[in-house]
Order: C-alpha cells, then sequence, then structure tokens
C-alpha cells in the first residue's frame, strides 16, 4: 500500500507538526524527539503520543506561544491515547490539559514531509 493510498483509506492522516528551536531543515526537533523528513518517527520508549494538528489555523495558533518555532506539513497516524506524558526514571509526568494549545492530535508515528 503507497502512503497516498493509506491516506484515502484513512489509515494515515495529514496535517501539521510544529517544532521548536530547529536549526537544521533536515532535523528538526520538538521537544527531545528528532524528526527528518520523509521518515516515520515515533515516540520515545515509555513516553506518550506525539503531538500534531489537523489545520494550519491551529498549527499557526500554538506558533503564538512559542518562539522560535516552524510548521511542517506531515502524515500521521492518529493514537487512541487522549493525553501527552513521558516517564521520567520515577515518575510519570502528565501534561495538564490547559497547557496543550487547541486543536492538538496525538498521534503514534509522524512523517514531516
Amino acid at each position: 500500500m503507497t502512503l497516498e493510498e493509506a491516506i484515502n483509506l484513512e489509515h494515515v492522516k495529514r496535517g501539521y507538526k510544529v517544532t521548536c528551536d530547529n536549526h537544521s531543515p533536515y532535523a528538526p526537533t520538538s521537544g527531545y524527539v528528532a524528526y527528518r523528513q520523509g521518515h516515520w518517527t515515533v515516540p520515545k520508549v515509555g513516553c506518550g503520543p506525539l503531538a500534531v494538528f489537523a489545520t494550519y489555523t491551529e498549527a499557526l495558533d500554538a506558533c503564538n506561544r512559542w518562539d522560535g518555532t516552524q510548521i511542517w506539513a506531515c502524515c500521521f497516524i492518529e493514537s487512541k491515547e487522549k493525553s501527552l506524558y513521558y516517564n521520567n526514571a520515577a515518575h510519570r509526568i502528565q501534561y495538564h490539559s490547559d497547557l496543550i494549545p487547541k486543536g492538538t492530535r496525538f498521534a503514534d508515528a509522524v512523517m514531516i514531509l
């Protein structure tokens, strides 16, 4: 199955990824996850889903919260999880819903285009 076929069957969705403080268009980063154009990126082991936006407007609104951001067109596989979190050595840290930008979608995998 091609990527386009997966999108048409809604196994894969189109959206937008916002990255922060990236210095290279070939390896943008968001938090502790590195993204490479044309490659699938998944969350680190023990961490929750990745954050993406379904519309450019939602991504643009999120950019107003942080300096040094960039918006990338992406494809993503939607997650069944409904919150963002990561695990440190002793605890699971979950982001409060008030800190997550409006329109955030959760993804098990993201490919920036």
